[in-house]
């Protein structure tokens, strides 16, 4: 009698088992994208220049090469999630002589396209150019409004790192995180706050569906609406 009792136990268990695995496996997500911290990709300016990176796919809010340090818009969050704030937009300057001179042209593209320095957001943050090469946040915010208080595109940027090119002349990285928030500095949109970065008599775009691994969804983080990067490149 107890041998029976206790092998009813046993197949009681493993079906129980089986069935939790069953929900488990089910509630799993599928083709979720590889997730990285950086990403090596190559640009190329012409048939005999390019360059070569393993650059930080993220705002970090501190100097650590980790998950837990992508900036999370100050743990608010969205949806009942924690947002990751991917870099989505990088310029490559090719002509730039001096750090002055691509600096000037990177401020000069976001007054062509109506951006503005402003305070109201949180400051602090960092860009990683990969090698332990970590670029502190330029200035404070980058907003088409000056008021923080309404429903504005804003970002930080994250300027001028130098590298070298394959014919050893020297190459300008500057990476920005923007995106959408509203009057009460919650969430948007990543997505559509690209669409106000637009060529300029000195920029143009390269390349804006790359593929870089910064696309998540899961239970606790997400990307939401992120599904590009914009390139541009000097003409």
């Amino acid at each position: 009698m107890r041998l029976v009792i206790y092998l009813v136990f046993i197949c009681l268990l493993w079906s129980c088992s089986k069935t939790e695995e069953a929900i488990f496996t089910n509630m799993v997500p599928e083709n979720i994208p590889i997730f990285l911290l950086s990403n090596s990709f190559t640009i190329h300016k012409n048939n005999t220049e390019n360059i070569s990176l393993n650059m930080g796919l993220w705002m970090f809010k501190e100097k650590k090469y980790e998950k837990k340090s992508i900036a999370n818009w100050i743990d608010v969050q969205h949806e009942g999630k924690f947002i990751l704030e991917p870099i989505n937009v990088i310029w490559v300057d090719f002509k730039a002589t001096s750090k002055n001179e691509a600096k000037q042209k990177i401020l000069t593209y976001l007054e062509t396209n109506k951006f503005i320095h402003r305070s109201g957001s949180s400051i602090g943050y960092f860009g990683y150019f990969g090698s332990s090469n970590w670029v502190s946040q330029y200035r404070e915010t980058w907003s088409d409004k000056q008021n923080p208080n309404t429903i504005n595109n804003h970002g930080r940027i994250f300027l001028n790192f130098e590298t070298t090119a394959s014919n050893g002349q020297k190459v300008f990285i500057t990476s920005g995180a923007f995106s959408i928030e509203n009057e009460k500095h919650l969430f948007v949109s990543f997505d559509k706050a690209l669409d106000a970065f637009n060529n300029t008599q000195t920029w143009q775009l390269y390349s804006e569906n790359l593929n870089v691994h910064q696309i998540l969804n899961d239970y606790t983080y997400t990307t939401f609406d992120h599904k590009r990067v914009k390139i541009f490149t000097t003409r």
